[in-house]
């Protein structure tokens, strides 16, 4: 069963190219009432085996945070997928962000204050040190704003919620001139949209957004444990608590640019704002940001999917236009206009998705979806490093390990003195490759593509990457450290892609070629990372190369597909499609390159 869903992706991959338009994009746009109206999948113009396909991916990388059990993804208004358990309510954590900036979009359209309205204005107390800061300047994190009781740079964890984030401390920088993700700042945003409206803001929420797109009363809570002045204000940073299910009537808000059922709750002109990159590409990263960077993908409460300063886009898989309201342990709201759809995803424990991650899963849900698709950037399964803690160059049973890498942001590659001991360490990194054998005679380029950093300086190297053709077991072995079946692809890693990251992108067309060509029906592509010759000083010093994907947005390497943009012509491609759709495909063989 398996080896049919893979080679009818491909099928799909190829079909999409004619350039036909789905038949969901034809489906009219409705409404739910106290519950959302179930439909199949295909009365909404998509695969339903596909969407399944996408949807255990994405629960199989997350089960460690409960999968896909909380949640829904809504096509056209109509619910078209739902987990077991979406109707579970809990704290949402930083999806709050989008629900607070909501309500500065809606005193906004009222004409009771501006983005340029300043903080002081309602806060007197942040004229002393904050008299420039403005509602815009906190609602992006660029304001610099750090209340009293933060220690920078001390302070490396993520401030779930002050006690005091009220009173200002000293600026961490100008404002407008960084990004620092900051809880702190959006509760002082809360504090003076709270004094604009008069009233507390989950009850200017309800009134006016809440309660029009079916949200009772009951079925949501905004915690409001924070006070200023005997004020209450909303916890703006963290607070809400709703399900999936309730969730994603904001996200279809917003899909319908502030429009419900022919009612404008909120401007169209603030959807379109607060949903576009409003924090530049070139504002740099204050290093007080949680390991959170906003560059070229923030807007006003908003992630957006933009490109981000190393030049990748935030989510490869999804379409341009997608945007999300993004929470702690994977509470998500995606927006992907393009495809008249809705993802909203909850859960309440720690999950091993990233970005990639996401990035695949909307890969796969726009081949349900019919999207034509020229490429489709990867993650790998499992990646993990393999470590010599005696530097004998031997794996083997006196302390040597294998670490799962899917939760750390940094990895050690090549040597590290740890005064005790010298260590020696390996990542490898294990790809799925889609659409079966005959995928790969559409394959016009593969790119491997990853961060990596010096403790001091550039890499001296030499920086080995290595290629197995026969390693075709997905699972993560201790003994891959020494695997003689992987070899150097003689790819030297001289210069960066970007030399002031260290992002690296490689060439791998040929590797991954090899790999669908040797193996079989489930194709993987297998990668081990390492530093040759990095010989430790002997004074103790550290001299480790780290292995890592920029911040913990997205901290594992991609590989990158890229497949002919346009059909063959006439009986070849016909031909393709008859032979990516038979199950017994090996015996087909296309040309390689266009005709």
């Amino acid at each position: 069963m398996q080896r049919t869903r893979l080679t009818t992706t491909a099928a799909i991959l190829v079909y999409s190219w004619l350039a036909m338009t789905p038949s969901g994009n034809a489906q009219t746009m409705v409404f739910p009432g106290p519950e959302w109206e179930i439909a199949t999948p295909q009365s909404q113009g998509v695969d339903a085996d596909i969407l399944q396909e996408a949807v255990d991916f994405l629960d199989s990388r997350m089960s460690a945070g409960g999968g896909a059990s909380e949640m829904v993804i809504i096509r056209n208004g109509r619910m078209i997928w739902q987990g077991p358990e979406s109707d579970s309510v809990h704290l949402v954590y930083s999806m709050t962000k989008s629900f607070a900036t909501t309500t500065l979009g809606l005193l906004i359209d009222d004409g009771l204050v501006t983005i340029d309205t300043l903080a002081q204005d309602y806060v007197p107390s942040m004229a002393a040190d904050y008299p420039e800061v403005t509602l815009g300047h906190l609602a992006t994190h660029t304001s610099g704003y750090r209340n009293i009781e933060e220690d920078y740079p001390l302070q490396t964890d993520y401030d779930w919620g002050s006690e005091d984030p009220f009173t200002p401390g000293p600026p961490l920088f100008t404002p407008g001139t960084r990004f620092s993700y900051s809880p702190n700042a959006m509760e002082q945003m809360m504090n003076v949209l709270t004094r604009v409206a008069g009233e507390p803001l989950q009850d200017f929420f309800q009134r006016r957004v809440g309660e029009p797109i079916g949200l009772e009363p009951t079925a949501w809570d905004w915690e409001d444990n924070l006070t200023a002045d005997g004020l209450v204000v909303e916890a703006g940073s963290w607070g809400i608590s709703m399900s999936a299910k309730n969730a994603a009537r904001l996200g279809h808000l917003f899909l319908n640019e502030g429009n419900w059922n022919g009612e404008q709750l909120v401007s169209s002109d603030w959807v379109e704002t607060a949903t576009r990159v409003q924090v530049p590409v070139t504002v740099p990263e204050h290093p007080n940001s949680y390991k959170l960077d906003g560059a070229g993908i923030y807007g006003y409460g908003w992630w957006v999917n933009g490109v981000r300063r190393d030049g990748i886009r935030e989510y490869p898989g999804a379409t341009s236009e997608t945007f999300s309201a993004e929470g702690y342990l994977s509470n998500n709201i995606y927006v992907i206009p393009e495809w008249d759809m809705v993802i909203a995803r909850e859960g309440t424990e720690l999950t091993k998705a990233r970005q990639g991650t996401w990035s695949e899963f909307f890969n796969r849900i726009g081949l349900a979806v019919g999207r034509p698709v020229s490429a489709m950037t990867l993650t790998p399964e499992p990646i993990y490093m393999t470590q010599d803690d005696d530097s004998d160059a031997v794996f083997d049973d006196r302390g040597d390990k294998k670490y799962s890498l899917l939760l750390a942001h940094r990895v050690e590659v090549g040597e590290i003195d740890l005064q005790s001991r010298n260590r020696v360490s390996r990542l490898v990194a294990k790809f799925q490759l889609p659409g079966g054998p005959n995928a790969g005679t559409l394959l016009e380029s593969a790119k491997l593509r990853f961060y990596l950093e010096g403790v001091t300086g550039t890499p001296a190297g030499p920086v080995s990457l290595y290629h197995s053709e026969t390693d075709n077991d997905g699972a993560g072995q201790a003994s891959d450290y020494e695997n003689a079946s992987y070899r150097d692809t003689l790819l030297d890693l001289v210069q960066a892609t970007d030399a002031s990251r260290a992002y690296y992108t490689l060439d791998v067309t040929a590797q991954v070629l090899a790999d669908y060509l040797a193996d079989g029906d489930n194709p993987l592509s297998a990668f081990r990372l390492q530093v040759d010759g990095a010989h430790l000083s002997e004074d103790n010093q550290s001299n480790t190369y780290r292995f890592a994907m920029p911040k913990a947005r997205a901290n594992v390497p991609q590989l990158v597909l890229t497949f002919v943009p346009e059909p063959y012509s006439g009986g070849l491609l016909l031909l393709g499609i008859l032979c990516l759709s038979l199950s017994s495909a090996a015996v087909c063989r296309l040309p390689a390159r266009r005709v």
